[in-house]
């Protein structure tokens, strides 16, 4: 495969259907349901002829919205060969939300994929039209006997029967690896979401790149834990290991501990991706010793700073010694960074690592734009296969891509003298304090120090002098007792005055997205609600 990658995502399960038909592609313990490369690119193939006849035109935008599962994969890759545009959609969206993202995107076509907790999607959709919202005409309802107005999976596949072959041939010439082929939309935790375009191309290089430097081979396994609406799931687990020619591991419609872990291990998984909360819920929880994860040996840990006390967890109890970190956003087509194999643990655990090879990466001044050098904290900035801009959103574009092509991150880092990068926090996270800016992974790194604390978040509070102090919600370990003022007194001896917490809450779980994301403007929100806003707090 070449370095330029002149390929579309149908074009990859094309070609390895011929260099591996019988290689499994996508196993589901759970379903106990396997699927080849072959099975793969024919049931792609039979998918594109059915959203043809449905009335899908090229360069049309088709949602997909449920939990992970097979078809939601099938459907993706049948989408890009029919010259579609898939919309990922938040299975937890409610339906305003999803009124949003289905107005926003000019989807004219849905899938829901029933089977998500206790979601009716397809009930959504139409309470949406009755109430005279944006509601896509063409709908695909894939579980469950299809609602009024829906057709079957397998409705659709018979009507693909009756499209010419040379309709999807001609298709498929007519697609070039820099034409967009997924909508994702960011988390909106400041604003409504922005639906991010990304490229074949785009796609294909970072999974290409990462799959390379994660050594992945066609006899490991990836486990899925991170949910497919996310570029995390479809692009840098699922496509990467199809560019590998391996297999995926599907362990649910969402991340649920205790069958994750027994199906990871009935999927004999090698590789794991997935956030450290994620990590943690794994080997915190009660079954984990039952659970066989000898074969893991590798994955990606990203989405959060991870704490070395974790890694050590993950690297010498779990196994998974070759496990990397790794920093990306959805704008940049999947990642930006990635630590190496060989690294050294404390490089793994301090750095978000170095630029892919097809990536360029500098630090500037937010306020300036002017590079830094080594050791200064500034902006980060990325180069290379990014999306295709925003959609729908001309400025937003202008502001996040520069005229020279750096993709703005919004994110506070140093690089050292090889490259390494070290994030320092979201630049709107920061809290400002007196004298300067507060760091709140400073502080979460002293937290994780102390011997009760296995999670931590911090985030900043108005303060009656206006500026704003540092606050942490901790999980505490099973057994212990600290103390809130203890807590806070440990920080003193590690922290400048100025950064020590006012308030330490103990909780017994985290606001969290679907990846694995702590919401940290929640926990702002319920801590304004317990203490009141502005006023100031007895540390």
């Amino acid at each position: 495969m070449s370095e330029s990658l002149p390929l579309t995502l149908g074009d990859l399960v094309d070609q390895m259907a011929r260099v591996r038909p019988d290689h499994e592609a996508l196993v589901d313990p759970a379903a106990g349901r396997t699927v080849t490369y072959g099975e793969l690119a024919r049931e792609t193939d039979r998918l594109a002829k059915g959203l043809a006849a449905l009335g899908l035109a090229p360069g049309d935008h088709l949602a997909l919205w449920g939990g992970s599962s097979i078809p939601w994969i099938l459907f993706q890759y049948g989408a890009a060969k029919a010259g579609l545009v898939v919309v990922s959609m938040d299975p937890e969206a409610s339906p305003e939300a999803a009124a949003y993202l289905l107005e926003q995107s000019n989807a004219r076509g849905v899938v829901v994929i029933e089977g998500y907790k206790d979601r009716d999607f397809a009930g959504v959709i139409h309470q949406l039209e009755s109430r005279g919202l944006p509601a896509p005409g063409l709908r695909v309802q894939v579980g469950g006997a299809p609602a009024l107005g829906f057709i079957s999976m397998e409705e659709l596949i018979t009507r693909g029967s009756q499209t010419p072959e040379d309709e999807i041939a001609r298709r498929r010439m007519g697609i070039a690896p820099l034409d967009a082929t997924l909508l994702s939309y960011t988390s909106g935790t400041t604003g409504a979401p922005k639906g991010v375009l990304c490229t074949h191309q785009g796609l294909m290089r970072k999974s290409h790149d990462s799959a390379r430097i994660q050594d992945i081979r066609p006899e490991d396994r990836t486990g899925l834990i991170v949910p497919l609406y996310h570029m995390f799931g479809n692009t840098c687990a699922v496509l990467t290991a199809f560019l590998a020619g391996s297999a995926v591991v599907l362990t649910g419609p969402w991340f649920d501990v205790e069958p994750a872990l027994f199906r990871l291990a009935q999927g004999r998984s090698t590789l794991l991706y997935g956030a450290p909360s994620q990590f943690i819920a794994l080997m915190n929880h009660p079954r984990y010793p039952e659970a066989d994860l000898s074969s893991l040996r590798g994955g990606i840990m990203g989405g959060a700073p991870c704490p070395m006390e974790v890694m050590k967890r993950v690297v010498e109890e779990m196994g998974v010694r070759r496990i990397l970190v790794g920093y990306g956003q959805t704008e940049a087509s999947s990642w930006i960074t990635l630590t190496r194999p060989d690294d050294p643990l404390e490089l793994r655990v301090s750095t978000i690592g170095r630029a892919l090879p097809g990536t360029e990466v500098r630090v500037v001044d937010p306020k300036t734009g002017e590079p830094l050098p080594a050791g200064r904290a500034g902006e980060l900035c990325a180069r290379g296969f990014l999306m295709a801009g925003y959609y729908r959103l001309p400025a937003a574009t202008a502001k996040a891509l520069d005229s020279e092509g750096w993709l703005h991150t919004g994110d506070l880092a140093s690089l050292d003298e090889q490259g390494n990068g070290r994030i320092l926090g979201r630049i709107k996270d920061l809290i400002p304090g007196l004298d300067q800016p507060i760091s709140p992974v400073d502080v979460e790194e002293v937290l994780y120090r102390h011997p009760d604390v296995l999670e931590a978040a911090v985030f900043g509070l108005p303060w009656g002098d206006g500026m704003e102090r540092a606050a942490a919600w901790i999980r505490i370990r099973p057994g212990s007792t600290p103390r809130p003022e203890a807590v806070i007194d440990f920080c003193r001896n590690w922290l400048p005055a100025e950064a020590v917490p006012v308030l330490v809450h103990i909780t017994d779980a985290f606001p969290m997205t679907a990846t694995g994301k702590i919401q940290k403007f929640k926990m702002r929100e319920a801590t304004l609600e317990m203490v009141g806003e502005n006023r100031p707090l007895a540390g």
